[in-house]
């Protein structure tokens, strides 16, 4: 997950090669301001990410890589699903 400071809008692209990223995407996000991508790594190839701005922005941000615990809320047992991460209700 790409998370852009000053909300400044970016693409997130996981791509199994860097010289012709277009065409060897592995998973993409484009269009949101905050990015996610998941994709499936057990092929355990080697995979670039590509953090591009749409429209010419740019900007810092946030990157988080890791396992995603859920996509859903009902794939939490207890709580909601944000961001790929299992929340527990507040008490």
């Amino acid at each position: 997950q790409a998370i852009p400071e000053d909300g400044w809008d970016l693409s997130l692209y996981v791509v199994s090669e860097c010289g012709s990223p277009a065409r060897r995407r592995v998973a993409c996000s484009d269009g949101a301001l905050t990015e996610s991508v998941v994709f499936d790594t057990a092929a355990e190839e080697t995979v670039y990410v590509i953090v591009d701005g749409s429209n010419g922005e740019t900007g810092d941000f946030e990157l988080r890589w890791g396992m995603a615990e859920c996509r859903l809320d009902v794939d939490c047992a207890a709580g909601r699903c944000t961001d790929f991460r299992c929340e527990a209700d507040a008490p």
